[in-house]
C-alpha cells in the first residue's frame, strides 16, 4: 500500500523532491533497508577493489622505476642450459655489448642444518663474483661477500615469515647431495621470493658447475 507522508513532511521534501520518479526511488530505498545496504555494500566492495589493484600496481609501479635507476645492469640473460665457455663465448662477443658479469644458478636449499629432518626453505642460489658491480643490493642489514670462496650468503629479508634470518648465522646450502654451510653476510630489501646471492666458486661446487655459466 502506498499512503502520502505526514503534511509537514511533504511541505519539507516537496520543494527538493517534486519529480514524482526520485520519491519512488526514495520510497523504495527506505522501504527495504537490508536489501538497499547490501546493494551499497556490493557497490562499495567493487570500488574498493579496483581502487587496491590501481594502488598495488601503482606501488610496484613505482618501486621498479626506483629500484632500476639505481641499478648499473640494463638485461639479464639466462640460458636454458649451463653453457661451457666455448659455448658462450659467441654470445658475449654480440657486438653492442658494454660490461659482462656471467653468473651460476640454480635450485637448492636453506637449511638450519645437514641433518635429514631439518628444516629447509627452496631457494634459488645464484653464484656471482665477489667484485661484481653491476648487481647493486639494497641492503638492510649487513654487507657482500669479501671473497669468491667465502662461506656466506645474501638472503632477502621481505617476504619470508616462515624463518627469519639473522646477521651472522650459519646455515646449511643444500642442492641434491651436496652440501655447504655458509654464514649470513647481508640481508637486502628487495621484490624477490626464494632468491640467494652466494659467492660464485661456493654456487660452483654446490650446483657441480666447474666452468659453465647459466647467465650473463
Amino acid at each position: 500500500v502506498f499512503r502520502g507522508a505526514p503534511t509537514w513532511l511533504e511541505g519539507v521534501w516537496r520543494p527538493v523532491m517534486s519529480s514524482m520518479t526520485v520519491r519512488f526511488g526514495l520510497r523504495n530505498l527506505v522501504r527495504r533497508p537490508r536489501l538497499t545496504g547490501a546493494v551499497i555494500m556490493l557497490i562499495a566492495l567493487a570500488m574498493a577493489l579496483s581502487l587496491a589493484f590501481r594502488a598495488a600496481h601503482t606501488a610496484w609501479d613505482e618501486y621498479a622505476k626506483y629500484a632500476f635507476a639505481h641499478e648499473n645492469w640494463d638485461a639479464i640473460v639466462a640460458f636454458k642450459v649451463p653453457l661451457e665457455p666455448a659455448e658462450a663465448a659467441d654470445i658475449l662477443k654480440t657486438p653492442g655489448l658494454g660490461t659482462i658479469e656471467p653468473f651460476v644458478s640454480g635450485f637448492g636449499a636453506i637449511c638450519d642444518g645437514p641433518e635429514p629432518e631439518a628444516r629447509c626453505l627452496d631457494y634459488r642460489i645464484v653464484g656471482i663474483r665477489a667484485a661484481a658491480e653491476l648487481r647493486k643490493f639494497r641492503f638492510a642489514e649487513g654487507g657482500r661477500f669479501a671473497s669468491d670462496d667465502e662461506p656466506a650468503i645474501i638472503l632477502n629479508r621481505n617476504f619470508n615469515r616462515v624463518r627469519p634470518y639473522a646477521i651472522g648465522e650459519w646455515v646449511w646450502i643444500k642442492h641434491k647431495d651436496q652440501l655447504e654451510r655458509v654464514r649470513v653476510a647481508g640481508l637486502t630489501s628487495d621484490m624477490t621470493i626464494g632468491l640467494a646471492y652466494a659467492p660464485v666458486k661456493v654456487a660452483r661446487r654446490l650446483l657441480e658447475l666447474d666452468d659453465e655459466i647459466t647467465g650473463v
